[in-house]
């Protein structure tokens, strides 16, 4: 898929969030763009926050800068699937939407927690 190009009136940035919504079903969501906060970013990873999530806005200054972050090869892996797995037992519902009806029982899939997870989350934010 060809990314659009934009002028942007100072620089650009790209940023990704991934939170591990259970066994093997991570959630993420890339955004890039124009703004006008400082051209270096930051990284954040914390294996231990429930979920276990990963982001990284970074900014930069040149033309088409934002390019970096193409491929989920790039994130780590947050769900360190053992195998053969690990099961909690315990099962959540995993979703992500923009509207709240978006993540209505009837939209969001049932995923199998491992290992060590053993509550289900419940939250929202913004990105």
């Amino acid at each position: 898929m060809k990314l659009p190009s934009i002028s942007c009136p100072h620089e650009c940035f790209e940023a990704i969030l991934s939170l591990d919504t259970g066994y093997r079903a991570p959630v993420t969501l890339v955004r890039k763009g124009c703004w006008t906060g400082p051209p270096a970013g930051q990284t954040q990873s914390n294996a231990d926050a429930l979920p276990p999530d990963y982001s990284v806005v970074r900014g930069c200054t040149t033309d088409k800068c934002n390019a970096h972050l193409m491929t989920h090869d790039a994130l780590p892996n947050l769900s360190q699937a053992p195998d053969p797995p690990t099961l909690s037992g315990a099962e959540c519902y995993a979703c992500i939407g923009v509207h709240q009806d978006d993540c209505a029982i009837g939209r969001s899939r049932r995923v199998q927690c491992h290992q060590d997870q053993t509550a289900c989350f419940q939250g929202n934010g913004r990105m």
